[in-house]
């Protein structure tokens, strides 16, 4: 009888490993199914001992040791993928399971048969780990990609091209594939299971390298051969996973390239500032000289909306500038990108009354106005809960709602209002909840000559060129509480330069702002300067990491859960004194520990947040303080 160690392949499981029987030795790695809580998991087989050998410790197990289900195991993971995901997730403060189930797309784990991975040969060179960074516009940094993939190939070695959204792989594959189509594989959530299946396939059988280009959870793609990770669209927060658990597949492709020596290629047109101030500190070379400065062949202005105040008691959304720009648009028979920070007619409403902030009654998040053929309406974004806009205030019975700031509807109404020849197209969250939806209004927009496009952020990757682009409304960002939202002002900007050919306009009602003035002119240099010097000053990333923990229940509980968490934690932990609603109408209630970068993973913290109940909530480096 053997005795079995297994990590489970599952969510919410606390221990690192459990221990399991069965009548045969296993291979680390393999992939089997257990009995855990009244169902079979899948588990990764991380030992096996002959029971014999462990007389004395199973005589003293005070808990029952199961028999493993008897399906045939299946061998799939690299020891070097099992190493990486359980060193990732200390970092991230979870388990090796929840780890792993992030990391493992739910179609191979379907398939796991399907596939029969050959034995490739197994690269035993000895080679230093190599960290490089490459900041250059996209037409570049191809160049520079096709190069290494070259390099790499007559080396016999395989790449991994990482990739934030479905449209980037499928753009970087048109790109990067033409004259090794049939080494060249593209793997991503919209592919159907028969194709995916298909792909590990050919991935499975190819003696040649391969290029595989991917999301994150398929850096589990069993290649021992793959000697080269690229991360492109290094600076994208598509990276993170949105659910528990709180991972960035970015850190777990550099924890990945470590242990299989792998060189590592971080790119992007403006990488974040954290990792160019790693290259300074001498983590990463550059794979070709950084480009600080972002060229644009188009014209700027940045244009100062205050100036609008006086004229008439209507909120002014577009200035003469932008108007100009849209007439000469439609005449020119060219393409305007018109850029919204918020979805909606108006992203806050407030009760003129006493003041309060109209909230959604479900999760307690803010309502923003939107239009429809049928009439404005409020509408939560967290829980989709709908309001009628004629309602009263729910604090004090006031009926004077009023709506300030600019969104997205707003401006496309007020274009509508003043050209209703041209054709105008709106993409958000809601107009393309879908690939598929965004593509068709993409296209719709580049084969009509003259025509607008109003989006939010989500709009850009799904553009290429255009020869005019606007900001209309960025100020709001500015309210968000998150350290890095200049640097994510400056990369909006640094994209809308990229794709804009003749003409570029920035309306602002804060124009003295420096991020306008580095971004309008493509100044990365100076940019991060000042940014790296106030991240130092106030002790934000990347001079430490930034561990948030939140706790979710009622109002008197929080409190009480939260100060049992200091005690353990001490002054340390930096909690906020105020409350906002969960979508279940509970109170949530958030804390700070900032440790130092070269101390964590700090293992008395580690000890601390692992023991906590489900009602915590803990996010490594997170996107909001609050």
């Amino acid at each position: 009888m053997q005795i079995i160690e297994v990590i489970p392949i599952a969510r919410g499981i606390s221990h690192e490993k459990l221990t399991y029987f069965g009548p045969n030795e296993l291979t680390s790695g393999s992939i089997i199914e257990v009995p855990l809580r009244k169902k079979e998991v899948p588990a990764i087989v991380v030992g096996s001992h002959d029971a014999l050998d462990l007389k004395s410790e199973l005589r003293n197990t005070k808990y029952e040791i199961k028999k493993i289900s008897k399906k045939k195991p299946s061998a799939f993971f690299l020891p070097q993928f099992i190493q990486s995901a359980v060193k990732a997730a200390t970092y991230f403060a979870t388990s090796p399971g929840s780890m792993l189930a992030a990391l493992f797309p739910s179609t191979i784990m379907k398939n796991l048969g399907a596939a029969k991975f050959v034995n490739h040969e197994i690269i035993t060179e000895e080679r230093a780990h190599e960290k490089y960074i490459l900041q250059a516009p996209d037409d570049e940094r191809i160049a520079n990609y096709k190069s290494l993939i070259r390099e790499e190939f007559a080396k016999k070695s395989s790449v991994f091209f990482m990739l934030p959204t479905i449209h980037d792989i499928k753009n970087m594959e048109a790109r990067l594939g033409k004259g090794i189509e049939k080494y060249t594989f593209a793997l991503h959530s919209s592919r159907t299971q028969k194709e995916i299946v298909s792909v590990l396939d050919k991935l499975s059988e190819e003696k040649h390298p391969v290029l595989i280009l991917g999301t994150g959870s398929f850096l589990s793609i069993p290649r021992p051969d793959i000697r080269a990770i690229i991360i492109d669209k290094h600076n994208s927060q598509s990276y993170k996973t949105q659910a528990r658990p709180y991972i960035d597949f970015r850190v777990f492709a550099e924890i990945l390239s470590e242990q299989t020596k792998a060189r590592l290629v971080a790119g992007d047109v403006f990488l974040d500032v954290a990792t160019i101030q790693r290259y300074k500190d001498g983590e990463f070379q550059e794979l070709s000289p950084l480009k600080f400065r972002s060229l644009s062949s188009a014209t700027d202005s940045i244009v100062d909306m205050r100036k609008y105040k006086e004229e008439s008691k209507r909120f002014r959304v577009i200035s003469d500038e932008l108007k100009q720009l849209a007439e000469s648009n439609k005449t020119d028979n060219e393409h305007l990108y018109i850029y919204s920070a918020r979805s909606g007619l108006a992203p806050t409403i407030i009760c003129a009354d006493c003041g309060n902030i109209v909230t959604c009654a479900k999760c307690g998040a803010n309502m923003v106005l939107h239009a429809s053929q049928k009439g404005n309406f409020f509408l939560c974004h967290s829980c989709g809960q709908r309001k009628d806009p004629s309602d009263t205030c729910a604090t004090c019975g006031g009926w004077r709602l009023t709506s300030l700031g600019i969104g997205l509807d707003r401006i496309s109404a007020d274009l509508g209002n003043m050209f209703p020849d041209i054709k105008i197209f709106v993409m958000d969250k809601e107009t393309a909840p879908t690939y598929k939806k965004a593509k068709e209004i993409a296209s719709k927009f580049y084969a009509s000559p003259g025509s607008i496009l109003v989006g939010t952020e989500m709009a850009l990757p799904y553009l290429d060129q255009v020869e005019n682009a606007a900001i209309a409304s960025i100020d709001s960002l500015f309210s968000i509480p998150d350290f890095r939202i200049t640097e994510k002002i400056m990369s909006v900007i640094i994209k809308m330069r990229s794709i804009a050919q003749k003409r570029i306009i920035l309306q602002t009602r804060i124009p003295d702002e420096k991020v306008f003035e580095y971004g309008a002119k493509g100044n990365i240099l100076d940019f991060y300067k000042d940014e790296i010097a106030r991240r130092k000053q106030f002790n934000f990333p990347p001079y430490s990491v930034l561990v948030k923990i939140s706790v979710e229940g009622a109002k008197n509980d929080t409190v009480l859960k939260m100060s049992r968490l200091q005690a353990r934690l001490g002054s340390k932990l930096d909690i906020f004194p105020s409350f906002i609603k969960s979508k279940s109408g509970k109170s949530i209630m958030h804390a700070l520990l900032r440790v130092p970068k070269d101390k964590w993973p700090d293992s008395e913290i580690i000890s601390v947040v692992s023991s906590l109940s489900p009602e915590f909530t803990v996010k490594i480096d997170p996107e909001s303080l609050l």
